[in-house]
């Protein structure tokens, strides 16, 4: 995982208050791997979210932090390959 990735993990983090473990962080190649963790780590601490309202901050955040197209932000987006993450 690159250093750009890492920035994006932490600001995805700092955005909905949760810590993403390095274990599950390696195994994370997608867009959408994730945000569904996000929501995951949510669910496991009772604060559920409607999932169309956190896609939108999501995808706010990685616009934000990658400098990419809010349209190339989508569930099956590989960090590397289609975002052109180091």
């Amino acid at each position: 995982m690159g250093l750009d990735t890492v920035e994006l993990f932490i600001a995805v983090e700092e955005e909905f208050g949760v810590r993403i473990n390095d274990a599950d962080a390696s195994r994370m190649g997608t867009v959408g791997d994730l945000f569904e963790n996000v929501l995951a780590l949510l669910a496991k601490e009772g604060r559920l979210l409607d999932r169309e309202i956190a896609w939108t901050r999501y995808v706010s955040v990685v616009v934000e932090q990658v400098g990419v197209e809010s349209t190339e932000v989508v569930p099956e987006a590989r960090f590397g390959d289609d975002l052109r993450m180091d």
